[in-house]
């Protein structure tokens, strides 16, 4: 009797610790399913309150600003009608004036806007407030211009849009292009045209490295007049058009950029007839077919020998389809 009254007793304890073992590890795996909800949770309102506070950072204002005095000392050739130097030759004492106030303004990641104020010269360094016969020129110190005012979209990472009042870095490409046109190889893209463009540019920063860019807009500067002298100027400042394709490579962590670029500017209807005496009516106004337009290309080049010192070297070639000019 003894013995069968143990064999059910053990039977009984094994059922019971059988029947234990499988609830104590469902309790284990719903504990562990609670602690990973809680967690998700956590991290969910941890994100929310990032991307909350991420948002009241917005707008966000950077302010900059420069002002500048150049003293200039012209020493001019003349010559007579046969081309024989004059012994006379002036002398002009000058001193130019710069200023420029920019504000830039990050409306949301995705979304920003850039404005700057100047001298009337669009801090190209051509606004004279002292010199010969440039006592007019002196209320130049109080006038303002505004040669930039565009925003820029960015709705994912590879892609920029801009529209506006852009503001274009120089390049060997236009540079030659403001000396050709101007026939003065002292002149560049920034002091003819302030670095102000009408227009549109694209922008591909496809990696930190690399960066590709077309832009298009109005050629002629619209903060200047344009005056009309002579059979070959130009109608309207409005009636020429420029394209700007170029890239930006930076390689050996920065130390080397490389920066191609091309420009292709079009030439914009002319009159005929003398302006000064004339009237400019629609009947005198050519559209100037046979004009070709003006295509520029440059490489600029950069080594970062040192934190403040550095070798740059340009390259270009412009063709105006009637006389090439080479630029090294």
């Amino acid at each position: 009797m003894i013995k069968l009254l143990v064999l059910p007793t053990v039977f009984l304890a094994a059922v019971v610790v059988s029947a234990q073992e499988p609830q104590g590890r469902g309790s284990i795996v719903q504990e562990d399913l609670i602690n990973n909800a809680v967690v998700e949770i956590e991290g969910v309102q941890a994100s929310a309150i990032a991307q909350e506070k991420k948002k009241n950072d917005y707008p966000k204002f950077k302010q900059s600003g420069s002002v500048s005095f150049n003293p200039r000392l012209e020493v001019l050739s003349r010559t007579d009608a046969n081309g024989t130097d004059l012994e006379y030759i002036p002398v002009h004492r000058r001193l130019m004036f710069a200023w420029a106030y920019r504000l830039n303004i990050a409306v949301n990641e995705r979304l920003d806007i850039y404005f700057r104020l100047s001298d009337p010269q669009a801090e190209s360094g051509n606004t004279e407030i002292w010199g010969p016969g440039s006592g007019r020129n002196f209320s130049d110190f109080l006038k303002i211009t505004l040669p930039n005012a565009y925003f820029t979209w960015k709705p994912i990472e590879i892609f920029n849009f801009s529209a506006g009042l852009l503001n274009v870095i120089a390049n060997t490409a236009l540079n030659l292009d403001a000396a050709w046109t101007t026939k003065n190889p002292t002149r560049n893209f920034s002091n003819e045209y302030g670095n102000s463009l009408a227009g549109i540019s694209v922008s591909f920063p496809v990696s930190s490295a690399l960066k590709i860019f077309t832009t298009a807009g109005i050629t002629d500067n619209t903060y200047a007049n344009i005056y009309q002298y002579s059979e070959t100027d130009t109608v309207a400042p409005y009636s020429s058009a420029r394209v700007v394709l170029g890239a930006d490579l930076s390689l050996a962590d920065s130390k080397i950029s490389v920066k191609p670029a091309v420009n292709i500017r079009t030439r914009g209807d002319k009159i005929t007839g003398n302006a000064a005496t004339d009237s400019t009516d629609d009947s005198r106004r050519l559209s100037n077919p046979d004009e070709k337009p003006i295509v520029s290309g440059g490489i600029d080049g950069g080594f970062k020998i040192a934190a403040p010192l550095s070798f740059n070297a340009n390259v270009g070639l412009l063709n105006d389809n009637q006389n090439e000019a080479k630029s090294f």
